[in-house]
């Protein structure tokens, strides 16, 4: 599966989510920081080897 397509389908998934989902969008903003760190984590590292 090409990577591009897989990732704009999570991204529309996201956005499905976030529309009738309400009180996910109601969250304070340290806790989509707290989730982006966490799965930023493995990839950057993975970065930093190569």
């Amino acid at each position: 599966m090409d990577v591009a397509s897989d990732e704009m389908a999570m991204l529309a998934f996201a956005f499905i989510i976030a529309k009738y989902w309400v009180s996910v969008t109601s969250l304070a903003w340290y806790w989509y920081a707290i989730v982006f760190v966490v799965f930023i984590i493995k990839p950057l590292m993975a970065m930093i080897k190569n």
